[in-house]
């Protein structure tokens, strides 16, 4: 994936950039690299907390690698 490899040399020039932060853990997703996707997601969640996308891409990463504390942590969250 030339995509995937172009936007991790963006994140290391600029590890602040949110949306290929976004876009790189999508196409992780993608590649069933969940681990590796939940960590790119885990890196802005303090900026996106509030988007249903985000919290969506997050909770399926987190079922996908067996964390289910952290996935319930997560929805218990959500219901507040």
């Amino acid at each position: 994936m030339l995509r995937l490899s172009s936007l991790k040399n963006q994140l290391r020039i600029n590890p602040h950039d949110t949306p290929a932060k976004i876009e790189t853990a999508r196409l992780l997703m993608e590649k069933r690299q969940f681990s590796e996707a939940l960590s790119y997601l885990e890196g802005i969640s303090s900026l996106m907390q509030d988007s249903p996308e985000y919290l969506y891409d997050k909770g399926s990463c987190l079922l996908k690698v067996g964390s289910m504390e952290r996935c319930w942590a997560l929805l218990a969250w959500l219901k507040k």
